[in-house]
């Protein structure tokens, strides 16, 4: 258990809302990753997974897929994606945040341009994303994925 989840559970209630957030891990086998960069702050320039915090109602995986897909382009099937990980991320001005994450294994890169809220869009070796200082969790949440995805050797 990691010390924000230890302190989520030692606190109180607040009343104030808990928000809800996703975002998918697209892998491929030979190990690479494809990562947004962002274009506005936090972490204006930053390199990260293409995700989202849900709209009122909406379904995590369903925000996960729809925001791949509007900022990368690329689309995968929901049969193949695995749920990853679901995070209390703590809380700000504007309440909790909960993060569920999803990973997605392609067998090679597809072609993937940038949309909705990001510079680019870039596949890159796992190396090569560690390398990046990537925001929030998004490093802790790429490692989770690739042990949930069997690819440990990379």
């Amino acid at each position: 258990m990691n010390d924000t989840v230890a302190n989520a559970a030692a606190e109180p209630p607040t009343g104030r809302p808990v928000h809800h957030a996703s975002n998918l891990v697209v892998l491929t086998r030979d190990g690479r990753v494809l990562l947004a960069q962002r274009d506005r702050a936090p972490f204006l320039g930053s390199w990260g997974l293409p995700g989202g915090v849900c709209k009122p109602g909406e379904a995590t995986l369903a925000v996960a897929l729809r925001r791949c897909r509007e900022k990368t382009g690329v689309e995968v099937r929901v049969s193949d994606v695995v749920p990853v990980s679901s995070r209390d991320e703590g809380a700000d001005e504007a309440g909790r945040y909960v993060t569920d994450s999803f990973v997605v294994v392609l067998d090679a890169p597809v072609p993937a341009a940038a949309g909705d809220q990001v510079r680019a869009v870039r596949w890159m070796t796992l190396a090569e994303a560690f390398a990046e200082a990537m925001p929030w969790d998004h490093a802790d949440i790429l490692r989770e994925a690739i042990a949930v995805a069997g690819l440990a050797g990379f």
